[in-house]
């Protein structure tokens, strides 16, 4: 075998490696594009879920129960919020007849007449421009003596 043939093969075998490391780069290169542009979408679970939103909705009282002259606090603050939200909805249904609506975390409420009420929070929550959203609600029996 001459010089030139032995280069020549030498050329070709190395033209050969270099190509197979520019391809495999390239894969690699395009896979961290799809995965820095599609985390969000790019697992089976997330096509079943895609505004990945997820509200469960608690509130504590206190005092437990209490009297007409009573200030009872409620409290949603253990609530659970899921997800890339940016607007959060309160709304607390006290069993009396009154309601705040877009109310806040905490609400402070009495009790006219002694009785068994059902207090009720729902808590909305929503995307960016209202393009997705998510709720939950819960109740709660209040005693007033």
């Amino acid at each position: 075998m001459t010089y030139a043939a032995c280069s020549s093969y030498f050329y070709m075998q190395t033209k050969s490696y270099f190509m197979r490391m520019k391809r495999a780069l390239v894969l690699l290169m395009i896979s961290a594009v799809c995965l820095f542009l599609n985390a969000s979408s790019c697992t089976e679970d997330d096509k079943d879920t895609p505004l990945k939103l997820k509200v469960t909705a608690n509130f504590t009282i206190v005092p437990e129960s209490g009297t007409t002259s009573t200030e009872f606090l409620f409290d949603a603050s253990s609530s659970v919020l899921e997800g890339d939200y940016e607007t959060v909805d309160h709304e607390w249904y006290f069993g009396d007849g009154e309601s705040k609506i877009d109310g806040d975390v905490t609400q402070k409420h009495t009790y006219d007449a002694p009785g068994d009420y059902t207090v009720k929070l729902v808590i909305k929550i929503y995307k960016a421009n209202q393009s997705g959203s998510a709720a939950d609600e819960i109740e709660k029996t209040l005693t007033v003596i």
